[in-house]
């Protein structure tokens, strides 16, 4: 019994962080959001989930630097147009 709640408050909290953080309610994202809860890893992490925790790491360290923030909303987002924008605006930073 005490395993279904479990699995009943992190589905709750799920859909909470996904309306929170205005991300489409897509099943990838559902997926990522709730193992990100979980603390679990999802069967099968790509490169987009691991450059996204990379990003938050960063993010967390340099909340000064803007673009960061649209790299990780666009990987949130599982925007390709966002993410090469907040990329390309980073580089201009740098140049």
């Amino acid at each position: 019994m005490a395993e279904a709640s479990r699995a009943t408050d992190l589905a709750r909290e799920t859909l909470r962080v996904l309306a929170l953080r205005r991300i489409p309610p897509t099943p990838e994202n559902y997926q990522r959001i709730f193992h990100e809860i979980a603390g679990t890893a999802p069967p099968a992490a790509g490169l987009q989930s691991l450059l996204l925790a990379q990003a938050r790491v960063v993010l967390a360290q340099h909340p000064d630097v803007a673009p960061l923030v649209g790299l990780v909303r666009g990987l949130e987002l599982n925007s390709r147009g966002q993410v090469a924008s907040a990329l390309n605006e980073w580089a201009e930073l740098g140049a």
